[in-house]
Parts: C-alpha cells; structure tokens; sequence
C-alpha cells in the first residue's frame, strides 16, 4: 500500500464543503485509493485552529 502525508490544507479542503478545492481533494482522495494517509498532530491542531477562527469571526 501507498503512503501519503496530508497537510493541514488537504484536510481542510476535504472537510470543508465550502472550500474552493473541496471538491478536487475528494476526486484526489478516490483516483489514489487505495492509499494509506498520514499525518501529524501540528497539522491536526492547525486544521481545528482553522475551523475554531471561522466560528469566531
């Protein structure tokens, strides 16, 4: 199996259905499958701090 390292912008894309590459990382996600994605804690904190400032604005 493959393996990949998201940053905190592939993740954010991919949850976030009003973001502009929303739709092009989930067609990334499926022409790659299947592959193992990885990560780390900082790009998990910077993706919740991401989400946190747009409920805050």
């Amino acid at each position: 199996m493959r393996t990949a390292f998201a940053d905190a912008g592939y993740w954010i894309a991919l949850i976030n259905p009003d973001d502009d590459l929303h739709d092009r990382a989930k067609s990334v996600s499926a022409s790659l499958a299947p592959l193992r994605i990885v990560t780390s804690e900082m790009v998990l904190t910077e993706v919740l701090n991401s989400f946190l400032e747009k409920d805050q604005a």
